[in-house]
């Protein structure tokens, strides 16, 4: 958190308030009574606050999934992402950390 307050104070310092920050948070569905109080926690931070729903892939499905003709992800351009155990990738779906962007700094 003290990373993205101080990402928001450097764009703000540099003339880039127009730059939209938001966060984005994925829930599971019985998670979704956290929603309000981690907007309440990010309010005042950044501009926009966004969740989406957690699904889970097929169980029987091994391997990959098949490359969809002309698509590109815009997201390694435009985010990055937490995951719960610190590990920061480029994609939402890199469950197996094949694009490991650097760790969480860690509090004693």
């Amino acid at each position: 958190m003290e990373n993205i307050k101080n990402f928001v104070r450097l764009k703000n310092d540099n003339g880039f308030k127009h730059v939209e920050t938001r966060v984005s948070m994925v829930l599971k569905r019985q998670e979704m009574g956290k929603f309000q109080a981690l907007s309440e926690m990010w309010k005042g931070v950044v501009d926009t606050i966004g969740f989406g729903f957690y699904l889970d892939r097929d169980p029987d499905h091994d391997g990959e999934y098949p490359p969809v003709p002309g698509f590109i992800c815009a997201q390694p351009w435009q985010r990055l992402f937490i995951m719960a155990d610190g590990v920061v990738t480029a994609c939402c779906v890199d469950e197996r950390r094949e694009y490991v962007l650097g760790m969480r700094a860690r509090r004693n």
